[in-house]
């Protein structure tokens, strides 16, 4: 299994702060679902309370180009949590390591990490607190999806 946190300290330990440490980190990918699709399901994935906060536009998506989630790029992404930040870094193509921070914004700005077990991928749904959200999917192979969760919560 990829050690996430090991290849970001390796490779981009720069781009954390001087009193930051990785908590948890995870590989994402485009999500190859439909905004209509995760406006349906994240109800019961999220829970009433913060389902309810979520903005959606007027036929019901999600709303993933405006505010935080605008800010997340719709590409490969290794993700990386910190008790002060959630960073973002493209991934190499060559090397499959984390290359160039593309996102960071302040931990406090994540309400929410949910993902459900699909059959090769996990969908990822990243939930802000201006109410907008953004799909990936996660491989299930090779990745810390499970562990970035648990440390999110812990």
């Amino acid at each position: 299994m990829a050690n996430w946190v090991k290849k970001i300290n390796k490779s981009v330990g720069s781009d954390l702060g001087p009193t930051e440490s990785l908590t948890g980190a995870m590989l994402l990918q485009p999500s190859g679902m439909t905004g209509g699709l995760m406006a349906r399901s994240i109800g019961g994935m999220v829970g009433a309370a913060v389902a309810s906060t979520l903005r959606s536009d007027p036929s019901g998506h999600l709303v993933t180009d405006q505010g935080i989630a605008a800010r997340f790029p719709n590409d490969t992404l290794v993700l990386g949590l910190t008790d002060q930040r959630v960073l973002g870094w493209s991934m190499s193509a060559m090397t499959g390591k984390p290359k160039e921070l593309k996102v960071a914004i302040p931990r406090a700005d994540l309400v929410e990490v949910e993902a459900e077990k699909k059959s090769a991928t996990y969908t990822v749904v990243l939930v802000f607190s201006d109410g907008t959200a953004k799909p990936y999917e996660a491989p299930r192979v090779n990745n810390t999806t499970a562990e970035f969760i648990a440390a999110f919560h812990g």
